[in-house]
């Protein structure tokens, strides 16, 4: 169940945690660091 709610929450439009660089917004802090490496 938590990977269906993980994944309901990805096409939401509410994403608390924003890039710091180019301020894309992600759902969770795992997506954001992934992320943030491409930087």
């Amino acid at each position: 169940m938590r990977l269906l709610t993980r994944h309901i929450k990805c096409h939401s439009q509410l994403h608390r945690y924003l890039c710091k660089f180019c301020f894309k917004g992600f759902n969770d802090t795992f997506d954001l660091k992934r992320h943030t490496r491409t930087h």
